[in-house]
């Protein structure tokens, strides 16, 4: 008999609108989702002791804030960067 063990999802959703990096002026708006398991597994670098709700949100909130500072290049521009290459 097999048993099968579901750890809770912990996710935050993400958005940001930034000035596109092309120099055409334009607005990108990017929505990213970041996830974590809350299980034994997923434990803390430092003290190797599984991580609890509370320090898994903290890391999302950082992962999320450190993706928000990062510029986007718009879909027009991405294009014109191919066709060039």
């Amino acid at each position: 008999m097999r048993v099968r063990i579901t750890y809770d999802k912990i996710e935050r959703t993400f958005r940001k609108t930034v000035k596109c990096l092309g120099n055409c002026g334009r607005y990108v708006t990017r929505q990213k989702t970041f996830f974590q398991t809350e299980n034994p597994f997923n434990v803390h670098e430092l003290t190797k002791l599984p991580k609890d709700r509370v320090q898994i949100v903290r890391e999302l909130h950082e992962t999320g804030d450190r993706w928000q500072l990062v510029s986007e290049t718009c879909s027009h521009c991405k294009t014109k960067e191919e066709a060039k290459q």
